[in-house]
């Protein structure tokens, strides 16, 4: 196993990880957990709802556990799929940064 596969499989398993803590907290207190919806003043948490991007995070953290799963299973096959699921992983992990900002977490009114 070289240092891209152990490296998959290491990033699958604490993504798996975080999962399941995101899965067995209360939706509530995990919503918390966003700094950036800690930094609003109450007039403005009124307008986003943080429980949106809960379920967001844990439909990305999902992605990034079959994907990187995988591509640790089909790099025995081809050796250079490690480092393409690599690149995937990480570009999923910088638009995801977008996707569970508040602008799409805005309620509607």
């Amino acid at each position: 196993m070289d240092k891209f596969q152990s490296g998959l499989l290491a990033i699958s398993l604490a993504t798996l990880l975080v999962f399941i803590i995101y899965t067995l907290v209360d939706e509530k207190k995990s919503s918390k957990w966003f700094k950036w919806y800690n930094q609003m003043d109450y007039q403005e948490q009124k307008k986003y709802n943080p429980i949106i991007a809960v379920h967001k995070l844990k439909r990305v953290l999902f992605l990034i556990i079959l994907v990187g799963i995988s591509g640790f299973l089909i790099s025995f096959y081809i050796s250079s799929i490690s480092i393409v699921t690599f690149v995937l992983i990480l570009i999923i992990l910088l638009v995801s940064i977008t996707y569970l900002g508040p602008r799409g977490c805005k309620v509607e009114k």
